[in-house]
C-alpha cells in the first residue's frame, strides 16, 4: 500500500510548474489534495477532468490577501492536513531574461517588493496561517532554491538575479525559524527545505542561448526529492544540483 494513501496535503501554488507536478505525483499514490490557487474557480473543471477519483480539489488561497470561506469554515470544524507544501513561485511575464537585465542599483523598488511579498510574506503567511492545521507528527515543505550558494564572484556579469536571491536567502531563514518555533516542537513537526537549482520550465522560453543555465533541472527530481521528504521523520535540509 502506498505511504500516501489517504493522506491529506495542500499544495500552496499547485497550478505552477513544480507545484502541480507535486499534485499529480501525490493524487496518482491515492493522497487527497488541496490544489492552493489565487485562480481556484478557474481550475475546479481542469482539476475534475485530470483526476475523475476526485480526490484533488482547487482551494483559493491568495497569500497576499485571504483564504475562501469555505476553506476558513472547514478549517474551523477541524479539517487538517498531514502536509503543507509552499511551492509558490512568481515567473513574470516577460521572461528569465528580462528578470535578470537590471543591477540593484537601477531595480524598480516595486520589483524588489514584488519578490520578497512573494516569497518571503508568502511563506511567512503560509505558515501562519495552516502549519496549526498539520496533524501531529506532519509536514511542512517549502520550495526554496539553490541560488543562494551563487555568489558575486561566481555568478557571469549579466546574471543581475539579486533580488531574487535575496528572496530566497530570506526564505531560507523563515525555514530555520519555523523549525524552531514551539508549534513544531509541540506537535512534532518536520519542516523540510527542497531547494533546487534552475529547473526546466517555460520561464526560460525564449532565452538567449548564452544566458540560459548551462544545465537545468526535470521537474521529476525535484518532485522525488518532496516526495522522499515526506516519508521522512526528521527535517529534510537538500540543495539539488545538476550533474555537470
Amino acid at each position: 500500500m502506498s505511504f500516501f494513501k489517504d493522506k491529506r496535503y495542500l499544495v500552496i501554488g499547485g497550478t505552477g510548474s513544480i507545484g502541480s507536478a507535486i499534485v499529480e505525483r501525490l493524487a496518482n499514490q491515492q493522497a487527497v489534495i488541496s490544489v492552493g490557487s489565487r485562480q481556484a474557480l478557474q481550475i475546479e473543471d481542469d482539476l475534475a477532468t485530470r483526476f475523475p477519483a476526485a480526490n484533488v480539489q482547487a482551494v483559493q488561497i491568495d497569500l497576499q490577501k485571504s483564504y475562501s470561506e469555505s476553506l476558513a469554515k472547514a478549517l474551523a470544524t477541524g479539517l487538517s492536513f498531514d502536509g503543507v507544501i509552499n511551492s509558490v513561485g512568481l515567473c513574470p511575464p516577460q521572461g528569465f531574461a528580462a528578470d535578470i537585465a537590471q543591477p540593484l542599483s537601477t531595480l524598480d523598488g516595486a520589483r524588489f517588493a514584488e519578490k520578497m511579498n512573494t516569497y518571503v510574506l508568502g511563506l511567512f503567511t503560509s505558515w501562519q496561517w495552516f502549519a496549526p492545521h498539520i496533524k501531529e507528527g506532519g509536514s511542512f515543505t517549502a520550495i526554496t532554491s539553490a541560488i543562494t550558494r551563487l555568489t558575486a564572484e561566481t555568478a557571469p556579469p549579466f546574471l543581475n538575479c539579486w533580488h531574487y536571491h535575496a528572496a530566497k536567502a530570506a526564505q531560507d531563514s523563515l525555514v530555520q525559524g519555523c523549525r524552531h518555533d514551539a508549534l513544531t516542537r509541540q506537535k512534532n513537526l518536520m519542516v523540510h527545505r527542497i531547494a533546487p537549482a534552475a529547473i526546466e520550465t517555460p520561464f526560460h522560453n525564449g532565452t538567449p542561448a548564452e544566458m540560459r543555465p548551462p544545465k537545468m533541472l526535470p521537474i521529476s527530481v525535484v518532485v522525488d526529492e518532496v516526495e522522499n521528504a515526506l516519508q521522512n521523520s526528521d527535517h529534510v535540509d537538500v540543495d539539488i544540483m545538476p550533474d555537470i
